[in-house]
């Protein structure tokens, strides 16, 4: 968790947008907020290994947990998302 403190502060992202309990990213309290998200994929993307780490995410109606979604939208090979949902 500290470590994890750390960076998110590097990113810009202060403590109370972000109460985790654990280090698990399991726990049903642990809550990140929209802010906190949208800085990290901004930090995320500046960084020279940026699109790696956007690559790992799901693509639009081909893979992970978007495969059954946007699958009509055009631009669907440009969503890289995740929904946030857990098997």
């Amino acid at each position: 968790l500290r470590e994890m403190g750390e960076f998110l502060k590097e990113v810009g992202v202060e403590e109370k947008e972000y109460p985790f309990e654990d280090g698990s990213g399991l726990s049903r309290r642990g809550l990140v907020s929209p802010n906190a998200v949208a800085k990290l994929l901004t930090y995320m993307h500046s960084r020279p290994y940026g699109a790696m780490w956007d690559e790992m995410l799901p693509f639009g109606g081909y893979d992970g947990t978007l495969r059954s979604r946007f699958e009509k939208a055009e631009a669907a090979k440009v969503i890289h998302a995740k929904t946030g949902t857990l098997g």
